[in-house]
């Protein structure tokens, strides 16, 4: 009777750990949206890495972003939400830039 009580807690937490995450479907929208190409290919490309291309969750996330991105690289009104999810991109950006400065092994 214990185990019948404890197996609907183990699938519910197990089912929470499965669900994909798009923070890079996110990021690779808005980069792309707002014309970053550069920053949007490597978001894309780690998008692929885990498998999300095709998951339509990923599209819809992806589609939305792009959206964000193009509305706000044009001077359209920014929410909270738009502040929070452009310094998401930034982030990603500087962290992709100094990488690629770092390989580069320039002693900056």
């Amino acid at each position: 009777m214990r185990l019948l009580t404890i197996a609907p807690l183990l699938l519910l937490s197990f089912s929470s750990v499965a669900e994909p995450d798009y923070s890079y479907c996110e990021i690779t929208g808005l980069a792309l949206g707002a014309d970053k190409e550069f920053v949007g290919s490597v978001a894309a490309r780690i998008v692929d890495r885990q498998g999300l291309t095709g998951d339509s969750g990923c599209q819809a996330v992806w589609q939305d972003a792009y959206r964000t991105g193009k509305r706000l690289s044009t001077g359209g009104q920014w929410s909270q939400l738009d502040t929070v999810k452009w310094g998401k991109l930034q982030a990603f950006e500087t962290k992709v830039l100094d990488s690629v400065i770092n390989g580069l092994h320039l002693g900056l």
